[in-house]
């Protein structure tokens, strides 16, 4: 150092997670200048310091590249998302529109043979057509739960504070006309108000009570009790009854698109019914599960939060 003209001299590397990033030398020319170990503990500080904000530098650029990127798979991403619901748009039209007028017809001329030309029919051809009204009849009303669930998705929420009751008796006009009051007894406990969609809320209750009638025993009533429990931060309202139940290994299926856990000659239904409760409860921020024993009935259970983002 004495031929540079340099009395003392300190290298202090600047390393982070066992890498050097560089380093620092600071020199002195004063003669009788030497550093001391001070000196030392300070630019081995400066090192370090000076290592960690080269290293946020990096992290930070690095970051700006990943986001720009990111962006720019969220644009593509959304322009995708754009175009497959523009496809779905175009395909539910074509169920309501393209598919609804064959069936019509099929219906509408499978009525005027058995009304207008019975007595030109064997007994086995008017079973046959009775068959195909009952096959067609149900096709439309699979139609129109399909374009109910494909629609859920796209619809804008709506929610307000609203009493549960209130909800569940709106949805009791329209079981009154497909269910006979004689089969069941409903029993509904003191409900709270909640944060809601009541349209998308009563199609819940709908279902899930319309099922309890529909699968209830055999020449026995339904007992059909609503009820709620408050908890910390959600209300758990459960619907419960005394019907023929089923094997508990199959409650995650039945809350999928078409699964059924009985032949449509024995209960009448689409299949859709469940899986349009979990997406209208997943609309709420909710959950829906079930408890079912054979022979013993059902419980579905909703969880949905006291206070809905929305």
């Amino acid at each position: 150092m004495k031929s540079l003209g340099l009395e003392s001299a300190i290298v202090a590397p600047m390393v982070i997670r066992d890498k050097v990033l560089g380093i620092i030398t600071l020199i002195s020319d004063t003669p009788g200048r030497h550093f001391t170990e001070t000196d030392e503990l300070i630019a081995t500080e400066l090192a370090r310091k000076a290592a960690i904000a080269i290293e946020d530098a990096q992290l930070y650029n690095e970051t700006k590249k990943l986001n720009a990127g990111l962006e720019e798979r969220v644009k593509k991403r959304t322009l995708q998302l754009e175009k497959a619901n523009e496809e779905l748009e175009s395909f539910s039209y074509s169920v309501s529109h393209d598919l609804r007028a064959p069936l019509r017809a099929i219906l509408g001329y499978t009525n005027l043979l058995l009304d207008d030309h019975a007595d030109d029919l064997n007994e086995e051809g008017a079973n046959f057509l009775e068959i195909l009204r009952e096959e067609s009849t149900r096709m439309g009303e699979l139609i129109d739960d399909l374009l109910a669930f494909s629609r859920m998705s796209r619809k804008e929420k709506q929610f307000i504070h609203c009493r549960m009751r209130d909800v569940i008796d709106e949805a009791m006009k329209e079981i009154g006309h497909t269910y006979d009051t004689k089969n069941y007894t409903l029993n509904i406990a003191d409900l709270p108000a909640i944060k809601m969609d009541p349209k998308l809320m009563k199609q819940v209750w709908i279902n899930l009570i319309g099922n309890a009638i529909s699968y209830k025993k055999p020449n026995k009533k339904a007992v059909i009790n609503i009820n709620v429990e408050e908890l910390d931060k959600t209300f758990k309202l459960s619907i419960s009854d005394n019907g023929i139940g089923f094997d508990e290994k199959y409650s995650a299926k039945i809350f999928g698109v078409f699964e059924r856990l009985h032949h449509n000659s024995e209960i009448k239904g689409t299949g859709i019914g469940l899986a349009l409760v979990k997406r209208i409860i997943g609309r709420h921020d909710g959950e829906v599960w079930v408890n079912s024993t054979p022979g013993s009935g059902t419980t579905f259970f909703l969880s949905l939060p006291k206070e809905l983002e929305q």
